[in-house]
């Protein structure tokens, strides 16, 4: 079991350039940590001490230079989604076979912790009645979640074969200042008013602020009872799809209007709306129990989803009245 050096410690933050992965840096410099960030092509990354080329992440990636006097890797980069320009080879080659290459690497230069950013997708993509836990088992649904299942079952191997210190985090939809795709759209439907056919639903979502998800990842690269676990991570209230929409309202500074449409109408209304495949998953339960990090641990995430949402819309009121 290795424990993380109090002395300067250097972090290899791979993704930094996406919404967690500039969230994580800016966290963890103000918790002391040096930052490596590992890009696919040049480019700068704010608030890095140094950045390294590493070129396209699959089974050939050397990341030798990466790694280098780094203490913790804070794995990050990956495909969220099989698209017409992302096949279904190309996610297995990223999320699966470049997550191996790395650790492999990782253990190989006495790296001391590997936390691994895997997605609630890798178990499922909605809860039937009860809350999702760690012992839920796991039947993922499409390419990602199972390139994200395979990559967390070599992580274990790597483990157990060559004494990689590894952490696995489960977040389900991540948001906050600086969110992307359906979320920001979502933000920009509330924003401007536009009604959402969701009035009746009451199904229940738990989102993960991302401070809550930096924060973890912050806590499990230095605490030992993490090591070998694998934590579902969220916040630690769910809500009501009308009750998260009216939170976000209300930060926006927007009245929301949710048409009261009958259940067996809204999956057709919501194919013919922009926003409908987006808001389609909204639609199912997805609930997480999250208790086992937070007693394993003891720890608590920094934001309660009322205050991730109230962060996340008051962001967006101020973006748009800088660039409407």
């Amino acid at each position: 079991m290795n424990w993380i050096d109090p002395s300067p410690r250097t972090l290899l933050v791979t993704g930094p350039n996406g919404f967690i992965g500039r969230r994580l840096i800016a966290d963890a410099k103000s918790q002391g940590w040096r930052i490596t960030a590992a890009v696919r092509h040049a480019m700068p990354v704010s608030d890095a001490d140094s950045t390294v080329v590493v070129g396209n992440i699959g089974a050939e990636t050397n990341w030798t230079r990466a790694l280098a006097d780094c203490s913790a890797v804070a794995h990050l980069a990956g495909y969220a989604h099989v698209t017409s320009e992302v096949s279904a080879d190309a996610c297995y080659a990223v999320n699966l076979e470049g997550t191996k290459r790395l650790a492999e690497q990782a253990a190989a230069a006495g790296i001391q912790r590997f936390v691994f950013v895997s997605s609630i997708k890798a178990i499922a993509e909605r809860s039937h009645g009860e809350p999702l836990t760690e012992v839920t088992r796991a039947c993922p649904e499409d390419h990602y979640g199972r390139s994200k299942l395979l990559a967390e079952q070599v992580l274990s191997r790597v483990r157990e074969e060559l004494g990689l210190d590894t952490v696995i985090l489960r977040p389900p939809l991540v948001y906050g200042p600086e969110v992307k795709a359906n979320f920001r759209r979502m933000l920009i439907a509330i924003a401007r008013g536009v009604p959402l056919p969701l009035g009746l639903c009451r199904n229940r979502r738990t989102l993960c602020h991302v401070g809550n998800l930096t924060s973890a990842i912050l806590k499990c690269l230095e605490d030992p009872r993490a090591i070998g676990e694998t934590f579902l991570i969220g916040d630690t209230k769910t809500l009501k799809l009308n009750e998260m929409i009216n939170c976000l309202g209300s930060a926006l500074g927007q009245k929301t209007h949710l048409l009261p449409v009958p259940h067996a109408l809204l999956q057709g209304v919501l194919s013919i709306l922009p926003l409908g495949s987006g808001l389609r998953k909204l639609t199912e339960d997805l609930e997480i129990n999250v208790t086992n990090v937070c007693n394993t641990l003891e720890w608590q995430p920094p934001y309660t989803v009322e205050e991730g949402l109230d962060e996340t819309g008051r962001w967006y009121r101020h973006c748009t009245k800088l660039h409407p």
